[in-house]
């Protein structure tokens, strides 16, 4: 097998998901907004892969919304949070197309940015924030892990002046699930996105995780699938598919992860001794 030197962009969907994404679309092929039997049975695998994804970010299955994967999902917080206002959103320079595409199109309509600076490794010093007008901030997003440093953020600086503020914080986790731990809850973002391409699951599928009693009003409209954040008939295959994904990484990510960093520490080693 080639070695992958560009597992950051996307990774090889599991033997074990490949099977469970054809299996269900035999099994599970019906609207799971039917409500005959055919329909209740993909229903009860949608939810069931729900619960799958709840679990392991230790999040409620209600805060869970399936969409196509990272970008849509930020796309989906941050214009939620921006529609029908106008302020001043709060980010780091050089993040995720996804977020820094969706904050020119707010620019575009009267939005200010204003830009954390980042230290020599590209963390964002501390004492940064006490430079922030945070009267003026409306709406805050970040990267948990940069998706081309690798830097992880530490966000609880960040995330207790939001709440202090009663400002939204988005977080794109989309390089940081299924690689590290993730604890929701924890973390204390109001909403945090992510892809299952990014750990060995199907491409197309991916969730927005939206703290229960957060209001985010839709900026798709249709039907009133997914709590009606994300409106059209949901994808059961893929969805089952990325909780498997979860599932295996999840419950072998103790050795995964040491696997990886003697991998990592051997190609360190390697190149700074030529």
């Amino acid at each position: 097998m080639p070695i992958d030197l560009d597992h950051n962009a996307t990774t090889r969907p599991l033997p074990e998901v490949i099977e469970t994404v054809a299996r269900v679309s035999a099994e599970a092929y019906a609207n799971p907004g039917s409500r005959h039997a055919a329909g209740r049975k993909a229903r009860q695998v949608l939810e069931e892969a729900r619960e799958t994804v709840a679990e392991i970010l230790h999040a409620r299955p209600q805060e869970v919304v399936f969409t196509s994967g990272g970008t849509e999902s930020t796309n989906l917080a941050l214009l939620g949070f921006a529609a029908g206002r106008k302020g001043t959103v709060l980010l780091p320079p050089a993040e995720h197309p996804a977020t820094e595409e969706t904050v020119k199109d707010l620019l575009s309509k009267g939005w200010k940015r204003h830009t954390l600076p980042l230290d020599a490794e590209g963390r964002i010093p501390i004492t940064t924030y006490d430079d922030v007008p945070w009267s003026e901030i409306k709406l805050a997003t970040l990267l948990l892990a940069h998706n081309e440093t690798g830097v992880l953020q530490d966000i609880t600086p960040i995330t207790s002046r939001c709440a202090e503020h009663r400002i939204p914080l988005h977080v794109d986790a989309v390089q940081a699930v299924g690689k590290i731990d993730v604890d929701f809850h924890a973390l204390g973002a109001t909403t945090l996105a992510l892809g299952a391409h990014k750990f060995h699951g199907p491409r197309g599928i991916g969730a927005l995780l939206i703290r229960e009693g957060t209001r985010l009003p839709a900026t798709q409209f249709g039907g009133h699938q997914e709590s009606g954040h994300r409106p059209g008939t949901e994808c059961v295959p893929l969805a089952a598919g990325m909780a498997t994904a979860l599932r295996l990484w999840h419950d072998d990510r103790v050795q995964r992860t040491a696997h990886i960093r003697a991998l990592r520490d051997r190609l360190q080693a390697g190149l700074t001794e030529r």
